[in-house]
């Protein structure tokens, strides 16, 4: 349940400002609050009635507005999702060197994290609170940023056989650096990046460095 300390007592305290009126300015503002109380008290602990509470409507019309709790938590998800995939496909460079798109990936991929960190904190911890098909259709939305970056990483010269693997690594560790830091505590996006991007390339080259030189001297004919 919601502390009394941490939740917004009353509409009236809340500094809206340029929500437009009627059921598009209210749609907005459930939002925004299922957002920040989600994401402060976790998706079990609001209930619509408490979510009502703090917004200028009765808890029952709220279906007026919204299908139920759990379409509204997998509605700000998938919209997170699909802005980061769109954010990406645009902003990587398509004609640059494979490194630049790698580190310029990256960079996009924290950085649009820390600007939404309550959507992203939805993400991490609240995806199980999903059904089963919303969590397809997020997987699928996933998935197309795994292939993506599987491109990104076959222009920076990695074996094919690694990149999926590679790939999904990255997301699970980028997910996590954010998350990892506290607020004001982050290294400048552009070290990070660049960090990270070394890290995965000459983590991929030394293991296959190794490789090679296994079979290479398991393979000789005495």
């Amino acid at each position: 349940m919601i502390g009394a300390r941490s939740a917004p007592a009353t509409f009236s305290q809340l500094p809206w400002l340029g929500v437009p009126d009627g059921d598009v300015g209210t749609r907005q503002l459930l939002r925004q609050m299922a957002l920040e109380l989600f994401a402060e008290h976790g998706f079990q602990g609001v209930s619509l009635r408490q979510l009502a509470a703090v917004l200028p409507v009765q808890a029952g019309s709220l279906y007026n507005h919204i299908e139920s709790k759990q379409a509204l938590l997998f509605e700000l998800i998938e919209e997170h999702e699909n802005d980061l995939r769109e954010l990406l496909q645009t902003e990587v460079p398509r004609q640059a060197d494979g490194l630049l798109q790698l580190e310029t990936y990256v960079r996009m991929h924290l950085q649009f994290n820390c600007l939404h960190d309550q959507r992203h904190t939805l993400v991490r911890l609240e995806f199980h609170s999903l059904s089963l098909e919303q969590r397809d259709n997020i997987e699928r939305l996933r998935n197309a940023r795994v292939r993506h970056l599987e491109y990104i990483l076959g222009r920076c010269a990695l074996p094919a056989s690694e990149r999926t693997r590679i790939a999904l690594g990255m997301q699970v560790l980028l997910d996590g650096v954010v998350a990892g830091y506290p607020n004001g505590g982050r290294p400048p996006l552009e070290n990070l990046a660049a960090l990270f991007s070394s890290l995965v390339l000459s983590g991929s080259s030394k293991a296959q460095a190794e490789r090679t030189h296994f079979f290479t001297h398991n393979n000789k004919v005495d």
